[in-house]
């Protein structure tokens, strides 16, 4: 059940990122041009800067050790929290560094008007934050730009294009297009003919296999025991166990058309990496 409701949550989301992405764009669009009419307003940019500097005194009250009013650099403080708390609300890795990305740099503008200090903590933490996320961004953008599909990897993606209402939809049309392109550049197509053995009882599994079309029958110690069909997972008690193949899969049908992952990377990148990969394949179902 939780992974039913999990998998309906992540088609709502993605279904309407595009609508999210705009509405990130009109907000960033809309704070960029007050803070440059504003800018223009009192001088420029360096006459908007020294007043943020002057103003990151804070006031103190007579005969009391309480500090009182906010200066317009504390409102770029204030923007930056709200900033990260959004970022945290993120479910997709992209649009997470962007806005993390965005807060950070905040912070560093806040912490740099408000010590003059070029060697302070918070400034240099904050700017090593940014040029990690912005790293990631980059790499991100460019998997997405570079991302360049055959009419398979379409169809794998969307589904086909004549498919009527009652088939199934691809369980990869989940995915936005930066998610897709991670998992397209880790697989790879492999066809098998009838009689062919997929995989051997005894024998450990290389690859962690997705049935895109085509049947198979499932045999234990030569006793058959079931088929395999489009859209199913094979080798993933395997890839979760790490043991041998506990069933032998031929292809019963003329031909069987898989997508193939490699075990070992899949299990060094649930394990050990801890970005954008990790994050799509984690929701692969």
């Amino acid at each position: 059940m939780l992974d039913i409701c999990t998998n309906r949550i992540n088609v709502y989301i993605h279904s309407h990122t595009q609508d999210l992405q705009d509405t990130y764009v009109c907000i960033y669009t809309i704070a960029i041009r007050i803070t440059i009419h504003n800018s223009l307003k009192i001088g420029g940019p360096k006459t908007m800067l020294r007043r943020l500097g002057s103003a990151a005194h804070p006031k103190v009250s007579p005969g009391s050790n309480f500090v009182y009013g906010a200066s317009m650099i504390d409102i770029i403080c204030h923007v930056a929290s709200f900033f990260e708390a959004i970022a945290f609300m993120q479910t997709d890795i992209f649009r997470l560094r962007v806005i993390e990305a965005l807060a950070m740099s905040l912070v560093a503008t806040y912490s740099l008007f408000h010590t003059y200090n070029l060697l302070d903590c918070h400034f240099l933490w904050a700017c090593f934050h940014v040029c990690i996320h912005v790293y990631n961004i980059y790499h991100i953008l460019r998997e997405y730009f570079s991302l360049k599909l055959t009419e398979a990897d379409e169809e794998l993606w969307h589904g086909k294009q004549d498919a009527d209402e009652f088939d199934e939809p691809s369980i990869f049309s989940i995915f936005s297009r930066a998610e897709f392109a991670v998992i397209k550049h880790h697989y790879k197509w492999k066809t098998y003919n009838r009689g062919e053995a997929v995989l051997i009882e005894g024998n450990k599994p290389k690859h962690l296999s997705y049935v895109v079309d085509g049947e198979a029958k499932v045999s234990i110690e030569g006793v058959n025991v079931g088929t395999v069909k489009k859209r199913q997972w094979l080798g993933e008690m395997s890839f979760f166990t790490d043991d041998k193949a506990s069933a032998t899969i031929i292809v019963a049908s003329e031909t069987m058309k898989l997508i193939q992952f490699d075990m070992h990377f899949l299990r060094h990148t649930s394990l050990h990496n801890h970005g954008n990969h990790k994050t799509t394949f984690s929701t692969l179902p």
